[in-house]
């Protein structure tokens, strides 16, 4: 027999940069289940235009210039994540 480990991340902001498919997508959908308020990015202009189901999830369309700083890259970041607990990256890189 095998114990199911839940764990609690309610109050809890969660980013996920490439939670719109793949490894990023279950993670994301597994902190939401978990209670987390969870803040996916992308490239597309509407959540609406993935296939995955992004509900409950908040959807940050991201446009990266050139080069940026750290200091521009934080200012990206959603408002309500200033109790960020966790980030995770899962965006493919081009």
């Amino acid at each position: 027999m095998t114990a199911r480990v839940t764990f609690d991340f309610t109050d809890t902001a969660v980013l996920v940069t490439g939670g719109t498919s793949g490894f990023g997508h279950a993670t994301a959908t597994l902190f939401r289940d978990a209670g987390a308020t969870v803040t996916i990015t992308g490239t597309k202009a509407d959540p609406s235009e993935y296939s995955t189901d992004l509900t409950g999830m908040r959807y940050r369309r991201l446009i990266r210039p050139p080069r940026r700083t750290d200091q521009q890259r934080r200012s990206q970041l959603p408002r309500g994540t200033d109790n960020l607990g966790a980030a995770t990256k899962y965006a493919e890189t081009q």
